[in-house]
Parts: structure tokens; sequence; C-alpha cells
């Protein structure tokens, strides 16, 4: 038997490529039962043909990054190993999330992968005064950056741009920290704390009702339609073309 491909992972189906597999992951193979794939076995096997193997190779994930996306500074390469550490210790295994939530990232950061103000702003009352600019330019329908009762500005920032009061405390709360996010809103330029944010609502269907799972799942692939997980279908082409190039770096 020869081998399979399934989203651009070869698998090796010969006795020898079964072998290898279940010695590496200690899978008592042994005496008569060699070559064999049992209950086990198979869970794990077609488990890494569908996830891309879990744990993400950074030096291959570097060398096949920049012929796609060209040179990186060490800021980015911070940023991105942040998020491969918080992908590598989470039990999520899919690498079209992965990649797909490193496309929103890559997006919403204009490349950076660090997080930011709304509008790349270098202080808030800049932001302010660029989401109330939309506004009057009735680019938005609603000026989000108007300041609340608590008199703060609940305008975009992080890895994903998280606007609107409910927004931080629902997030805060699902990511474990009560109100503090919603109570001290720098937190969400922390690196750790951004990182979080982006996955879970990603996950959990946090920002727009909609979920990674619903555009990929099993053999669903839906990488433009994706983007309704975060702002309906705004530049879903350019994002799901990131998204497909990330899964290429990860594969």
């Amino acid at each position: 038997m020869a081998g399979i491909t399934v989203s651009g992972i070869d698998r090796d189906l010969s006795e020898a490529g079964i072998n290898e597999f279940k010695e590496e992951r200690q899978l008592g193979n042994t005496g008569t039962i060699r070559g064999v794939i049992g209950s086990q076995t198979a869970a794990l096997y077609f488990d890494e043909i569908f996830s891309g193997g879990g744990k993400v190779d950074r030096a291959k994930f570097f060398t096949a990054f920049r012929p796609q996306f060209g040179a990186l500074e060490q800021s980015q390469v911070q940023g991105y190993d942040a998020i491969f550490d918080y992908w590598d210790k989470s039990n999520l295994t899919d690498n079209r999330w992965l990649a797909y939530a490193l496309a929103t990232a890559f997006h919403e950061t204009g490349g950076d992968l660090q997080p930011v103000r709304e509008g790349f702003c270098s202080s808030d009352q800049r932001s302010l005064n660029a989401v109330t600019d939309m506004f009057d330019r009735e680019i938005i329908s609603e000026n989000y950056a108007l300041p609340e009762a608590n008199g703060q500005s609940y305008f975009g920032r992080g890895l994903v741009q998280i606007t609107w009061g409910y927004n931080y405390k629902n997030l805060g709360k699902a990511i474990g920290i009560g109100s503090d996010l919603y109570d001290n809103l720098s937190l969400a330029l922390n690196m750790d704390i951004a990182v979080k944010i982006l996955f879970t609502g990603m996950v959990d269907s946090l920002y727009t009702g909609y979920s990674l799972r619903k555009y990929f799942f099993e053999d669903r692939t839906d990488w433009v339609n994706a983007r309704k997980i975060i702002n309906d279908v705004d530049k879903a082409d350019l994002i799901a073309d990131y998204g497909q190039k990330f899964l290429d770096c990860l594969s």
C-alpha cells in the first residue's frame, strides 16, 4: 500500500510506514501486531492527518514564511512565537484554525503581529479621533469610541480589534480575568492577553456568533466565509489568501 494525502499532509500507509508511526509514539509495536492499525493507532493517525501533527515546527514555519510574506523583524518573530506558545499548550489541533487565526492577526495588525490600537495609533486620544473621523465621514454608522459612563473609550485594541464595552466585559470573563479588561483597557495590548482574546473569541463564537468550527471542521473548509467570525465579509478574500498561505507554512 502506498500513501494518502489529506489537506496537504502525506502519510505512508505501507507496513513500514505504519511501523515507523507506531514506534515513534510508543504504541506497543511488537510481535504479531507489527504493521497493524488498531483503534488507538487509528485515532492518533487520522487526527494527525487532519490536524497537521499538533505542535508547530517553528524552524520549518519561518523558512516557509519568508518566500510567501517577506523578511521578518524580531518583534514579528516574537509575535508568532507567542501565538505558537499558546497553540502548543492548548488542546487545539486543526492547523486550519491556527492558519486562519494567524491570517486574522496578520491583517488586523498590519502584518506586525503585535497588539495595536485602532488605526495603528500611538495614543488612545489619536485612536478616538480616528474613529470619530470615520463616523463623521459616514464610513461607520456608530461612534463606538465615545467614552462610556466610566470615561473609558472602547475602540479597537489587540491582535484582533475588539470594540464596544460589552465585548471587553465578555472577553475578559471568558479568558478568566473578570472585569479587569473592561476596567483596564490597556490589558488588551499585553501580548499574552491579546493572544488569549484572539483564540477564545474565535473558538467560542464571542465576536459575531460564529466560530472556527463552523468553517473548518473535518472535510469542511471555507476560507472566505470564515471572515464572518470577526467582521462579516470585510476583506474576506484577502484574509482567505493569507490563511491558505499560512497553512502552507505550517504543513
